[in-house]
């Protein structure tokens, strides 16, 4: 899933797409606003750091994370991914 937020707005619907799809997109982005800081931040997954490199290929920083629930104070076992 991705999610686009520029500055300080909304963040835009979530979009599935696969890997190829998301480094097209991302390549178009980089294309439109050469000057912009581009950022892509992603959960520890299958892609491993490969996904981290082919963004930074691209001119954007990206940034993998390890993935936590959001509900650790609440104890609701709701679902935040």
């Amino acid at each position: 899933m991705v999610v686009e937020q520029v500055d300080g707005s909304q963040p835009r619907l979530p979009q599935r797409m696969s890997k190829e799809a998301l480094l097209s997109w991302a390549a178009r982005l980089r294309r439109q606003h050469p000057p912009a800081a581009l950022h892509a931040l992603y959960e520890v997954c299958g892609f491993g750091f490969g996904l981290q490199r082919q963004l930074r290929a691209l001119g954007i920083a990206g940034h993998v994370i390890c993935p936590q629930k959001l509900d650790e104070e609440r104890h609701q076992r709701v679902k935040t991914d």
